[in-house]
């Protein structure tokens, strides 16, 4: 089964949720500011908005999850 999603108009009521996340998605969104709007429309007024576009040098790649793991929980 297959679905789909518009990242431009959430079906999801305004302050909705504590966190949202999107990983390596940006870039495949041509009206990416519209997609933000949302997200902060679906995120409650404190909520968390986490944002990653991965960059990985897969040669390290132990080393670079260890230490993105240790910067995330420092924030």
């Amino acid at each position: 089964m297959s679905s789909k999603g518009d990242a431009t108009s959430l079906p999801f009521a305004d302050n909705s949720f504590d966190v949202a996340l999107t990983v390596h998605v940006f870039h495949l969104v041509s009206a990416w500011k519209q997609a933000l709007a949302e997200i902060r429309r679906v995120v409650k007024p404190r909520g968390i908005y986490l944002y990653t576009h991965g960059n990985m040098n897969f040669s390290k790649v132990n080393e670079d999850v260890n230490q993105g793991r240790f910067e995330f929980q420092q924030r």
